[in-house]
């Protein structure tokens, strides 16, 4: 009886994938996206339900489909869409908390997004160097109906590194939401399933490793010294700093953010969040600056020291 649940269960998620494929196919492959992002959550939620071998079986009739239906999008995402949804089913088998999915899942995809667009995609005649053209053609049509040109590259400089630099890191972003979307609909969809709940035991289980918010704290520093011109000579370092800068400056924000959450519940119970947003909001940027140092602090011990020591 099991083993026939099994395989009508896998047939059944199979002729779902199959379905939306053709759909797709018929429509000119408009929702190719949203099925390689949909493929990962049913390989994880098989897996789940029975084993990982069972798992491995489906994601053979899932090539076999693409192979029938799909477009080449789909023949690009396809193994990153497979090895996120087996890896992410390993670790929950592992009962590895939400935060540690949710990394996995980013991860393959931000090394998948950045191989696709740097090594598969000129192989099939998409090439890094016209689409920074049509970046660049594009930057100078604004600018110049903007009425800003000149104060623009008087500020960006190297136009052409600048906007390598922006392309690299809104393709390793693309990825992150991504992967981030996988795993909040695998958690979502096991939980409303009642197949297994995952999450946090509660918010203090939310770090980072303390060497971590001193790397992220160097980085977001970095961005007072973007006018040095003897630390800054090269412009593909310049604009690199620049992007790590403003991507570490929001995780440690987000850990201020968080400090304030916890910290405002053990002193006085039930927090607005709305309210406690709109603060932060009128009071920028103090209340910017003001949350990073602290989620710096929080990040590297010294606050999140004090509230464990608070608990017990």
């Amino acid at each position: 009886m099991n083993k026939t649940k099994k395989l009508t269960t896998g047939a059944m998620l199979l002729a779902l994938i199959g379905a939306f494929m053709l759909i797709d196919r018929q429509l000119s492959y408009v929702f190719t996206y949203f099925i390689v992002l949909l493929i990962p959550v049913i390989i994880a939620i098989y897996c789940c339900m029975y084993s990982m071998k069972d798992g491995y079986v489906l994601c053979v009739g899932v090539v076999a489909l693409s192979i029938l239906f799909g477009s080449l999008y789909t023949y690009m995402y396809l193994p990153a869409s497979i090895i996120t949804g087996l890896c992410i089913s390993a670790a929950i088998r592992k009962d590895y908390d939400r935060r540690r999915v949710m990394l996995i899942s980013i991860a393959v995809f931000v090394l998948s997004e950045l191989l696709i667009t740097f090594l598969v995609s000129p192989l099939l005649g998409v090439s890094v160097d016209s689409q920074l053209k049509a970046m660049e053609t594009t930057f100078n049509e604004m600018s110049n109906v903007a009425g800003v040109s000149g104060a623009m590259n008087a500020v960006v400089g190297n136009l052409g590194t600048f906007l390598l630099v922006v392309f690299i890191f809104s393709t390793m972003l693309t990825g992150v939401l991504e992967g981030y979307l996988i795993s909040f609909m695998t958690v979502f969809v096991l939980k409303r399933m009642k197949i297994k709940n995952i999450g946090y035991n509660n918010a203090m289980d939310i770090k980072m490793p303390e060497w971590l918010a001193y790397v992220l704290f160097f980085f977001t520093a970095s961005l007072m010294f973007m006018n040095v011109p003897i630390l800054m000579k090269s412009e593909f370092v310049k604009y690199s700093l620049m992007c790590l800068g403003v991507f570490s400056s929001l995780i440690l924000f987000y850990y201020g953010y968080l400090f304030m959450i916890i910290y405002l519940k053990k002193k006085g119970g039930r927090v607005n969040i709305f309210l406690l947003l709109l603060a932060i909001f009128i009071l920028m940027p103090f209340s910017y600056i003001i949350l990073l140092v602290v989620g710096f602090l929080y990040g590297s011990g010294p606050l999140r020291r004090k509230l464990e020591n608070e608990k017990e």
